[in-house]
């Protein structure tokens, strides 16, 4: 037997439940935020107007971990599509030169393709993975329930 605990899920935030409809709201907004194509913005909008909420540690914390969150998936698939475009282009722009594309134009689209493929399909892999996550702290929060964002753990509970 491990002694790790293994059943333990990332619903046992230390955040208390939300005061009140409002402080529902504020989580909902954090997490829906990336669902609308506005990460990052809005956590940290609601994380600055938290004082002003009925529980602001629960509005706090959950603008937290949805920031961060959405700063791991946004970094970390964007940074896989963007080299997933270099491999991709590598090809093209060794092929524009006369010489150096006759002669090395197929092998870097021989090695170069298929690497951006993958890289990209990991990318894609990331941020629909990181929208699936951000769906369901979503609905959390809209029911009021507590939630630990994967990835970034208890920080900022």
């Amino acid at each position: 037997m491990s002694r790790y605990d293994l059943s333990t899920t990332y619903e046992t935030a230390g955040l208390s439940g939300p005061g009140s409809d409002a402080d529902r709201l504020a989580g909902v907004v954090s997490h829906g935020s990336m669902l609308f194509a506005m990460p990052l913005v809005v956590p940290v909008i609601v994380l600055l107007l938290a004082p002003m909420f009925s529980n602001a540690r629960y509005v706090r914390g959950t603008a937290i971990q949805a920031l961060l969150f959405q700063l791991v998936i946004t970094l970390g698939g964007g940074l896989l599509l963007g080299i997933a475009g270099v491999f991709f282009s590598a090809a093209w722009i060794v092929g524009a030169i006369p010489l150096l594309g006759l002669l090395f134009g197929p092998l870097t689209a021989l090695i170069g393709w298929p690497v951006a493929a993958v890289l990209g399909l990991a990318g894609l892999v990331v941020a629909v993975w990181g929208l699936w996550i951000e769906l369901v702290a979503t609905w959390k929060a809209f029911k009021g329930e507590p939630y630990r964002m994967p990835i970034v753990g208890g920080f900022g509970v």
